[in-house]
């Protein structure tokens, strides 16, 4: 056990091929000292080597396993904080100083002599081996216990990180959307800003949006244009799905068309795709569509509904036999609107 400690934690790193070759066998040498631990313990508790540790059996054999656990833990860690450390971890400072006195190996050894002299007079140890194993095991207990905190509060502090690192790629992209929006030139097609003035944007990415969009005399007819575009037509919705119009009965017509084009394209996609999963079709803005309605055509809804009952079909009628199990969210927003607008 001492030996293949030994190899584990005091190698030379290799490179390239070798290195997986390496990496197998600290891997094999690490399974051998965690099966010899986990054979011999068994071994010995059959001998009735631990009967002194707790009078009844159940919670002698729950105190055996937890300090074999321990013993296990405190082997493999101390062979790795004696060779990699890292001082913005969340480990206590001294676990390092702990596992850089050879402990894997010492330890090893110290839990072994005991062991000897336990194997060989099962029935009445001496003093000593009692003393050493409760001191060995205690020593293990206490590394584990710190091992636990310094994990706790490593996870703690990578967490931490990870929020501060997702801010300021959020903080990044705000500020290029932004600066995107502030330079869109007048004579671009006004598609581009139509998805910043969606109305769960940050508040001064939607503002923004909107003050560039009514620079433009035409703007509303505009919109139009990209709603009756039949390649472009679902960016139109994220303008439509909660902000003004001046003239919202200019958009009818333009509106049911879109609500045809999307079922055709939803049908299209459904039998051409191999991916059938619950987000399959939210690229087509089917929520966005319907929010649309309730935002601008709330007096005649029904009008609708033929519509959005034919996109439903097409969509059931469209899903191969063996995915019909898979619960599409736009599916689950149509039949939530419908059953709102009966």
């Amino acid at each position: 056990m001492a030996f293949n400690s030994y190899n584990i934690f005091t190698f030379t790193p290799m490179g390239g091929d070798r290195a997986v070759g390496q990496a197998w066998l600290l891997f094999i040498l690490g399974m051998m000292v965690s099966l010899a631990v986990i054979v011999l313990v068994i071994s010995m508790s059959f001998k009735g080597c631990f009967t002194w540790v707790y009078p009844q059996a159940g919670s002698r054999a729950l105190i055996i396993i937890l300090a074999c656990i321990t013993l296990l833990l405190t082997i493999f860690f101390t062979g790795i904080f004696s060779t990699e450390w890292y001082a913005e971890s969340g480990y206590p400072e001294v676990l390092k100083i702990f596992s850089r006195t050879g402990v894997h190996l010492w330890l090893s050894i110290a839990v072994m002599i005991p062991f000897y002299f336990l194997i060989k007079a099962p029935d009445n140890p001496a003093i000593w081996v009692k003393g050493l194993v409760k001191i060995d095991f205690g020593i293990c207990m206490l590394f584990s216990v710190l091992l636990a905190a310094g994990w706790l509060r490593d996870q703690h502090i990578i967490s931490i990180g990870r929020v501060k690192e997702n801010k300021a790629i959020e903080d990044k992209y705000h500020l290029k959307n932004l600066e995107e929006i502030r330079n869109y030139q007048r004579d671009k097609n006004i598609q581009g800003l139509l998805s910043f003035s969606f109305v769960l944007r940050p508040q001064d990415i939607h503002d923004s949006a909107m003050l560039k969009i009514k620079e433009r005399p035409e703007w509303e007819n505009e919109i139009l244009a990209v709603l009756e575009d039949r390649q472009n037509y679902t960016d139109a919705y994220y303008y439509l799905s909660g902000n003004p119009l001046d003239h919202p009965e200019k958009f009818t017509d333009a509106f049911r068309q879109s609500i045809i084009a999307l079922t055709v394209d939803a049908t299209e996609f459904l039998k051409e795709t191999n991916n059938y999963q619950t987000w399959s079709l939210d690229h087509l803005n089917i929520g966005l569509m319907l929010e649309s309605i309730e935002f601008h055509f709330k007096t005649h809804k029904q009008e609708f509904r033929p519509f959005i009952i034919g996109l439903r079909d097409a969509i059931i009628m469209n899903t191969p036999v063996e995915y019909k199990k898979v619960k599409f969210s736009a599916l689950n927003l149509i039949d939530q609107w419908l059953k709102k607008n009966i």
